[in-house]
């Protein structure tokens, strides 16, 4: 009987996270097309994604907004402040443009693009676990005005690209935990498949994140 509960358990688990990420897709762009839900990580169709985790949306007129994936904001966890970089200033690929703060610890994320900032997401201010409910709409951060937009642009992948791309991150993210010297998180991974849960990194000594920021976010 109670083998049965647990299986029981498991089973009601597994369906509430299905339906949670089944939501979370057509909430995210409701106007735009549906992004791609690979492993509980949503890959937004039409943007590009830096290697470090950066999405970029061209607008009309060569403008781009960029943000966070979902990537990172789901091994994060709910994000305490998002301090970007203010408007006015000229950045090169590669400089800092944001900052993601998570109690006292923090993560940079370089800019995928040379340019300036044109203006960044005051709806934010006050209101960052948008970062974590849309972060493909209204979690966006900076609004940019490249300077090398077609000579930078294709470092970034998008659309299949960007689906195997992600695929290899979450396969070497796994490496990442299995590879601690400390003993992993408990319920670092879920149970079908070891994919990791939502704030995994917050579970995490101080020298994992660090490394994390390291080895994901660099962009190289």
């Amino acid at each position: 009987m109670v083998a049965i509960f647990v299986l029981l358990t498991i089973v009601a688990f597994v369906l509430i996270d299905f339906l949670i990420q089944r939501r979370e897709v057509h909430k995210v762009r409701g106007t735009g097309p549906a992004p791609v839900l690979l492993d509980r990580f949503l890959i937004p169709k039409g943007y590009f994604v830096s290697r470090a985790h950066a999405w970029i949306e061209v607008l009309g007129g060569g403008k781009a907004r960029i943000g966070i994936d979902d990537f990172v904001q789901k091994l994060i966890g709910t994000i305490d402040e998002v301090i970007p970089i203010p408007p006015g200033t000229t950045i090169r690929k590669g400089d800092p443009l944001m900052t993601l703060r998570k109690g006292g610890r923090v993560l940079v994320i370089p800019s995928p693009l040379s340019g300036t900032v044109e203006a960044i997401n005051t709806d934010l201010i006050g209101n960052w676990s948008l970062v974590n409910q849309d972060p493909y709409d209204n979690g966006w951060v900076v609004l940019l005005e490249p300077t090398n937009l077609a000579e930078e642009l294709p470092s970034a992948a998008i659309a299949t690209a960007a689906t195997q791309w992600l695929r290899t991150e979450i396969s070497r993210f796994r490496d990442f935990l299995n590879g601690l010297r400390s003993p992993q998180p408990a319920g670092a991974t879920l149970l079908d498949g070891g994919v990791p849960v939502a704030g995994v990194l917050s579970m995490t000594d101080d020298e994992t994140w660090n490394r994390f920021g390291r080895e994901f976010l660099s962009g190289s």
